[in-house]
């Protein structure tokens, strides 16, 4: 069943007063068939995280999301307005066009299995293996996005400070992890799957029975 609720959105320079509806992996199909034709993505790829990916795998418990948490990575070869308009752009189809909320920021060093893999075994290894003991290992890491928080009906839902303006809508930030949120789920025994990059979901999920 589809579920919606009529949002107002501000993140950045995007407003938008629409039904938004929980992220499937129909709708986003959508976004990717829509994103990956697209001249300002070339270059760019993407790791999908977060708990939307136990949705897509379904290996493991999920739990309702309203929204998808995107990773955008690139050989680091492209310039800050490149990164900015991917961004700014990849969130604006998902509301737009596709109709879900989506979360995105752009990681250097990241962008290939191998990379990925070495941050996965050093720092994320409690988001798939869950926590022992009373003590949460934190880390942060640096990273780029267009917005300093997400408004929702006129409320600050998140914030994340103000970072080091890089250009106009466009900030590097350091972001600790896990979230409080992520913590409590997690000593539940809510776990996470491990992110999947684009080329994986294109071969084993893209458009396909699932």
């Amino acid at each position: 069943m589809d579920y919606s609720v009529y949002q107002e959105i501000e993140i950045g320079p995007i407003s938008v007063k629409k039904l938004m509806y929980m992220p499937t992996i129909e709708r986003f199909n959508k976004w990717v068939g829509i994103v990956e034709k697209q001249p300002w993505f070339e270059g760019f790829g993407f790791i999908i995280t977060g708990s939307f990916i136990n949705h897509i795998r379904k290996d493991i418990v999920s739990w309702p999301t309203w929204d998808i948490d995107i990773i955008l990575v690139s050989d680091n070869r492209k310039n800050l307005p490149q990164i900015r308009t991917a961004l700014i752009n990849c969130v604006n189809v998902a509301l737009n066009d596709c109709d879900f909320f989506m979360d995105v920021y752009y990681e250097r060093d990241r962008y290939t299995t191998e990379l990925n893999k070495t941050l996965e075994n050093r720092d994320e290894q409690f988001y798939y293996n869950g926590l022992e003991g009373e003590k949460t290992p934190r880390f942060h890491k640096l990273v780029i996005n267009f917005a300093n928080g997400i408004k929702k009906n006129g409320k600050v839902v998140t914030r994340w400070g103000e970072g080091e303006k890089l250009m106009e809508n466009l900030y590097g930030r350091r972001l600790w992890f896990p979230s409080t949120k992520q913590v409590g789920r997690i000593r539940k025994k809510q776990l996470y799957g491990r992110p999947m990059f684009l080329e994986e979901y294109k071969e084993k999920y893209y458009n396909k029975e699932l």
